[in-house]
C-alpha cells in the first residue's frame, strides 16, 4: 500500500470513527482533522530525534545542553534513544516519544490515555502507532 493509499484509508477510518462517536461538533472534527493532516498527513508517525549537529541540539534544548562541550554532546548525534533519554528523562525518555496522529508524548500522558482507553501502554507504547488506537487517542485529546 502506498503512503497516499494509507493516508486515505486512515482519514476515512478517522472520519467514520469521529462521526460514529458523535461527541464532537463538525467544527471540532474539522479542527482535529486539520491538525492531524498537518502533524502526520494521516499516517501515524513517531517523533524524529535523529539530529545531526550539536548546534541544532542547543537550539532546540538550550537548557538541556547548557555548559556541555561539543565532544560531550557527540553521543547524542544520530542517536535518538540516547538523546530522548537525556532530554525527556523526567517524562519517561525514549519509550514515550511522540507517536500516533497527535504525537502522544510523555509517560504520564501514555498512562492517562491508556487508562481511559483500557490499554496498558506501559507494556507496549508503540500501540499508539496503530491507526485504530491513534484515532481513539485523538478523539480523547
Amino acid at each position: 500500500m502506498t503512503n497516499i493509499e494509507m493516508a486515505k484509508k486512515n482519514k476515512a477510518l478517522l472520519i467514520d470513527f469521529l462521526l460514529k462517536d458523535g461527541t464532537l461538533s463538525k467544527n471540532a472534527i474539522d479542527a482535529l482533522l486539520g491538525t492531524i493532516q498537518y502533524e502526520c498527513g494521516f499516517i501515524p508517525s513517531m517523533e524524529n530525534l535523529n539530529y545531526t549537529t550539536t548546534a541544532r541540539l542547543r537550539e532546540i534544548w538550550p537548557d538541556k545542553f547548557k555548559g556541555m562541550t561539543d565532544s560531550a554532546m557527540a553521543k547524542y548525534i544520530r542517536n535518538p534513544k540516547e538523546l530522548a533519554d537525556h532530554v525527556y528523562k523526567e517524562r519517561g525518555g525514549f519509550a514515550y516519544l511522540g507517536r500516533g496522529f497527535i504525537q502522544l508524548t510523555c509517560k504520564a500522558n501514555y498512562d492517562n490515555y491508556g487508562k481511559k482507553l483500557g490499554i496498558d501502554f506501559s507494556k507496549n507504547p508503540g500501540q499508539a502507532m496503530l491507526p485504530e488506537i491513534a484515532a481513539r487517542v485523538a478523539l480523547l485529546y
